[in-house]
C-alpha cells in the first residue's frame, strides 16, 4: 500500500480502531472480524453509529 502512495494505520483490536476513527477520517477501513477486545462487527456497528449520512467511509470486514 505504501509503495501506492497511501498512507496505513494498523491497530490491534476492534477498540482501538474505534478510537482511532473518531481522531482521523479514512477513506477505506479493513476490518478483522475476529479481533480481541471488541470485535469487528460490534465496531463497525458503533463505527457506523459516528456517521451522520451513512455516505462516508468503505468499510470492509475480512475473515
Amino acid at each position: 500500500m505504501k509503495q501506492l502512495g497511501h498512507t496505513t494505520d494498523v491497530v490491534n483490536n476492534g477498540a482501538e480502531a474505534v478510537r482511532a476513527v473518531q481522531s482521523c477520517f479514512y477513506d477505506l477501513i479493513l476490518m478483522d472480524v475476529s479481533m480481541l477486545v471488541m470485535n469487528g462487527l460490534q465496531a463497525t456497528q458503533l463505527i457506523r453509529s459516528f456517521e451522520e449520512t451513512g455516505n462516508g467511509m468503505l468499510l470492509l470486514q475480512l475473515e
